[in-house]
């Protein structure tokens, strides 16, 4: 197969990188047009949630295709992802470790780019901020290697420097707010709105959309390369987050591995099919980052124009015009606390997450999963309960979550 005709994929994970603070997902505080324009020319996936906030976790559920449940336990498989036949595979972060263990063994090289040392103050340039190298860096081997079918773009994003210009947050100051922090560091730990300063909330939030237009030139950047390059015709661009960074909601700022509330794990994924297969579609199908190697063995080594599913995984071709499955989806997700599971089930009527206390929300109505109505809805606390009790039993037998659809009112809701 001719350079010219191979087909190739790249994938872009910018960590930490909130959904609310896209245009394609509802953002109107400011512009973000590459995102929009990335958005245009893709399948955009509105109901993305992570099976783990924990990030090493995450990726070798990704690699092994085993629920993140079943690793913690240790009692992996071993099997690892398919990984395509054609060409050189690669694997570029910008992370000072890789996260992870087994990536070398996957990816025919694995190199570090950008710059793993955290900024000690803002840029005074887009090119010199830790994001613009990475792409640049990022860029540089995508020119270079033409036969490469797959790169895979592993960017610290939010969790990295957040060292933008400072012109960047400062344009989201309105006039009667306090002017934007100088902070370049990612903030994390607790925040309580009835004790704490609200300016300093609304800094990290000014501060954290500073980045993202940042990001969405870079961005536009990387999609302007591909164009002139002549490649967007044969290659494959999905974007996701392995996770999303709370901004104050449920009292945490920044990372936290026990929080499975929506700030923490419901995250953005575009898949831009070449020759705009599937553009500017909206589906609505509970998906999760770790079907994407799915996706790219569908186009690297199989053929899409069949619009076959893979697994729980369907392409947005699959139902043209039709709902999404309402009596089979869901997404089963755990974090870390010592000594108890933190787990949490969504539906297409429901959220529950047990662990710290057991909270029940409705979805999709209660975006910010701020009314708790567990002790209102028991039997719907408890049928849950029940299916996050036998789904994790059946996982860790090496069964599917689901052994027959949802019942109605797990599926539909009640009303």
């Amino acid at each position: 197969m001719s350079t010219t005709d191979q087909k190739s994929a790249i994938v872009l994970n910018v960590d930490g990188l909130r959904t609310g603070m896209l245009g394609p997902y509802g953002n109107t505080w400011f512009d973000t047009p590459n995102f929009n324009r990335l958005a245009a020319d893709s399948a955009v996936y509105h109901q993305c949630i992570a099976q783990t906030p924990n990030l090493e976790r995450a990726y070798q559920s990704m690699w092994t295709g085993e629920h993140p449940v079943v690793l913690s336990k240790g009692e992996s498989s071993g099997s690892s992802m398919v990984t395509p036949g054609q060409g050189e595979t690669l694997f570029l972060t910008d992370r000072p470790t890789l996260p992870g263990d087994g990536i070398e063994s996957l990816f025919d090289r694995v190199v570090q780019v950008g710059s793993s040392q955290p900024a000690t103050e803002l840029a005074d340039s887009v090119e010199a901020t830790a994001l613009a190298r990475f792409f640049a860096e990022s860029i540089d081997w995508i020119q270079n290697l033409p036969d490469t079918s797959l790169f895979w773009l592993d960017c610290q994003g939010m969790f990295g420097s957040w060292d933008a210009p400072y012109r960047f947050r400062s344009s989201s100051v309105d006039p009667d707010d306090p002017e934007a922090p100088t902070l370049c560091q990612p903030p994390a730990g607790s925040f309580h709105l009835e004790s704490d300063d609200p300016d300093q909330l609304l800094g990290y939030q000014q501060a954290y959309a500073g980045q993202v237009m940042l990001l969405d030139q870079c961005l536009g950047i990387l999609l302007e390369e591909l164009e002139s390059l002549g490649r967007l015709h044969r290659t494959l661009v999905c974007l996701y987050a392995s996770r999303s960074y709370p901004l104050g909601e449920h009292g945490v700022v920044g990372s936290d591995p026990s929080l499975l509330n929506s700030e923490s794990i419901h995250v953005p994924l575009m898949v831009r099919w070449p020759r705009r297969d599937w553009a500017a579609t909206r589906n609505h199908q509970l998906v999760h980052p770790g079907m994407l190697p799915r996706v790219l063995e569908a186009w690297l080594e199989g053929d899409v124009s069949s619009r076959q599913s893979h697994g729980q995984f369907h392409f947005p071709g699959d139902f043209p015009g039709q709902s999404p499955s309402r009596k089979t989806e869901l997404v089963y997700s755990v974090g870390d606390s010592p000594g108890k599971r933190i787990e949490s089930i969504q539906t297409h009527a429901w959220k529950l997450i047990r662990g710290n206390g057991t909270r029940l929300y409705v979805r999709p109505d209660d975006v910010w999963e701020v009314n708790d109505i567990h002790s209102r809805c028991m039997d719907i606390t408890n049928s849950l309960e029940a299916l996050l009790d036998t789904g994790a039993e059946r996982l860790l037998a090496g069964s599917p979550f689901l052994d027959k659809p949802l019942a109605d009112e797990l599926a539909w809701g009640v009303e």
